[in-house]
């Protein structure tokens, strides 16, 4: 998964190019119940 704010100079830059970046999959409860706990209380916006 790829941050929103990442831009395509920064991208380019890391060597990740959108026709390379996967499609969304389908997760797991325990994965979608760890994501979110890590987005609110680890990387908050």
């Amino acid at each position: 998964m790829f941050s929103s704010q990442l831009t395509e100079a920064d991208a380019d830059k890391l060597g990740v190019h959108v026709v390379q970046r996967p499609p969304p999959r389908p997760l797991h409860n325990d994965s979608q119940s760890y994501l979110n706990h890590h987005r609110m209380n680890v990387f908050i916006p």
